[in-house]
């Protein structure tokens, strides 16, 4: 949160977001209770990143496509190796998956319906 500047033109949704919690008061709010609370990152400039990547603004027409979830076919069930670290919060569960890691992918499995973008980027792969 700490070289913020509202006056930037947003890239993506990402900024767009972190311009509206700095602007309401809640970018701050997070930052003393992260601080109180001893934790070193809240991990809201990840979000931020990740959000501009996935719905930037401005796109040329020569651009990759941008990665929509319905686009994309079903996981397929397997195990897959973390290649890199995903740190994700689904249905009230944060989860944290590090490089090495072996998941077993079913549909049953709160990270089934982003898995296809996780292998899109390179941070998964399938071992079976």
């Amino acid at each position: 949160m700490g070289n913020f500047d509202p006056n930037a033109p947003s890239r993506g949704l990402g900024d767009t977001i972190a311009k509206f919690t700095h602007a309401t008061g809640i970018a701050k709010a997070v930052e003393v209770v992260t601080e109180a609370l001893g934790i070193e990152d809240c991990g809201c400039s990840g979000r931020q990143e990740w959000l501009n990547e996935v719905r930037p603004y401005n796109v040329e027409s020569n651009s990759p496509k941008i990665y929509n979830p319905d686009d994309q076919p079903p996981a397929e069930t397997g195990v897959y190796e973390v290649l890199h670290q995903i740190h994700a919060t689904k249905g009230g569960e944060t989860i944290d998956l590090f490089p090495g890691d072996k998941i077993l992918m079913t549909e049953e499995n709160l990270l089934y319906s982003d898995w296809p973008y996780y292998l899109i980027i390179g941070a998964v792969k399938k071992t079976n």
